[in-house]
Order: C-alpha cells, then structure tokens, then sequence
C-alpha cells in the first residue's frame, strides 16, 4: 500500500518520517539500522519550514519530536495523522 506524503495544514510543506530506536535516539543510519536494531525500532515525525515571512509553528527544534511521540510503524503515523484535529 503506497501511503501519501504528510503535508503540514500551517504552511503546506511535507513533514518527514524518521527512525529513531525506543528510546527516542534519531537514528542516521536509518536503513542499517532497521537491519540491525539494538534498542528497538521507532518512528517519528521530523518538520522544518522557515521563511522571511512565516515561520511554521509546529516545527521541530533540535532534539525534539513533532507531537513529541514515538510511533510504533509508519503505518500508525499514517493513521494519526489522517485523524488529526486541523
């Protein structure tokens, strides 16, 4: 099943899927990892959008998650998302 891309309702810019491990770590080397997990596999939204004119307000700053949430699949960040308040 080929998902859609996660499109921000702020500034309508794609909002990107990252691996990280169960702790939260971002984890790099996404596909080696996934190979090769030592601490579990997890998945969170990453997004970043800054203009002259608009800076978005759901942007995630260093070291921190978007909704701050590690997901179990990608297929459930799919679903929240499609479930979420605009």
């Amino acid at each position: 099943m080929k998902q859609e891309k996660l499109i921000c309702p702020f500034c309508g810019n794609e909002v990107e899927i990252r691996v990280c491990d169960s702790e939260g770590n971002d984890r790099t080397d996404e596909q080696e990892y996934i190979n090769e997990p030592y601490s579990g596999i997890g998945y969170y939204l990453s997004h970043s959008f800054i203009s002259e004119e608009f800076v978005c307000p759901i942007q995630t700053h260093e070291e921190e998650f978007l909704g701050c949430h590690i997901y179990d699949s990608i297929e459930e960040i799919y679903e929240k998302w499609n479930k979420r308040a605009v």
